[in-house]
């Protein structure tokens, strides 16, 4: 696939599994990183070292999603043959959502594994200063009968992105998503534009889980980590120089392949039959709201905002591009 269908195919993945933090939305700031020379779109991943089962690449500033996925691939391919592979890519640019690479294994009936690092943004728990990127990791288990398990997550309480979309929309926001600039806990979005700081998930120990994504990401990879990492829509021409790595198990390695699904069709059903909350009415599996929102905006199409389409026909303008959307 050339770069430009990769690059298309992981915004518009996130857009319908309805991670919108990470599709359509980041566009004009993607365009903007491309027009400024942050993104360089003549790079092309480089072998640093190759150990067989383990890679370090170097992304030389290019796009993001296209790193992730030239090295998500290799790492499929290495451990089809040694039964597991462990590849880290440093001097990379902002990929999307994670979700996106750790699922590519499932095709391959292997379990897969991307993790993240990201621009300072986040507090350590009891801090009030950016010391740790909203760094993300995602897991992607096959299963038989069942949908698989996808777990997809960053240790942010909320994607800067969703703060950045309410303060559009005008919503307020959860008081433990942020903290204002003085560190008090705050419901207003327009606080991330004024020096606020965004919170951990899970008190300390989203926190505590953050800094192990950054160890397995920028320390490992000899990249950026913490606080030198680029902030994303901060300086559009510098490159952000995040890095990733991309973990697969072969299955079959370890368990036949039917029984490892057989036993997590098995273990999703002991999920779905447990007892519920009451006014509970389902029980959802981690990923299983993004395959019914996929499913329902193939059919009935992403929606998108006012804002959002004001942005995108100012950027095809700008760019002399056509778009799509009545005038």
């Amino acid at each position: 696939m050339k770069d430009a269908d990769v690059w298309a195919e992981v915004v518009i993945e996130a857009s319908l599994r309805g991670v919108d933090s990470h599709g359509i939305l980041v566009l004009p700031m993607y365009a903007a990183m491309l027009e400024a020379g942050g993104i360089r779109v003549d790079a092309r991943l480089e072998v640093v070292s190759d150990n067989g089962p383990t890679m370090l690449l170097d992304g030389g500033h290019g796009i993001g999603a296209v790193i992730a996925d030239g090295a998500m691939n290799l790492a499929l391919d290495r451990a089809r043959e040694f039964g597991l592979s462990f590849v880290s890519v440093r001097n990379s640019n902002h990929f999307g959502m994670a979700g996106f690479y750790a699922t590519k294994s499932l095709a391959r009936n292997m379990i897969g594994v991307a993790l993240t690092n990201a621009g300072p943004a986040i507090a350590a728990w009891g801090g009030k200063s950016k010391v740790i990127g909203s760094n993300a990791m995602a897991v992607a288990l096959p299963a038989g009968k069942e949908r698989p398990i996808v777990f997809d997550a960053a240790i942010g309480a909320s994607a800067a992105a969703k703060i950045f979309l309410a303060a559009q929309r005008g919503e307020r926001i959860p008081t433990d998503w942020m903290i204002d600039r003085i560190g008090n806990p705050t419901d207003d979005p327009q606080a991330l534009f004024a020096g606020g700081v965004l919170l951990p998930f899970g008190k300390h120990k989203g926190y505590g889980l953050g800094l192990i994504v950054d160890c397995l990401t920028g320390i490992l990879s000899g990249g950026l980590f913490s606080v030198s990492v680029g902030g994303f829509g901060r300086d559009m021409s510098r490159p952000l120089d995040i890095c990733h790595s991309f973990f697969v198990l072969d299955i079959g390695r370890f368990i036949a392949l039917e029984e490892f699904k057989s036993r997590v069709d098995e273990m999703i059903g002991h999920v779905k039959s447990s007892e519920r909350l009451q006014g509970v009415d389902r029980i959802y599996l981690p990923g299983e709201r993004g395959f019914l929102m996929h499913e329902e905006r193939k059919l009935n199409g992403i929606p998108l905002w006012t804002k959002l389409v004001a942005d995108l026909k100012e950027l095809g303008q700008r760019l002399s591009i056509p778009t799509p959307f009545a005038t």
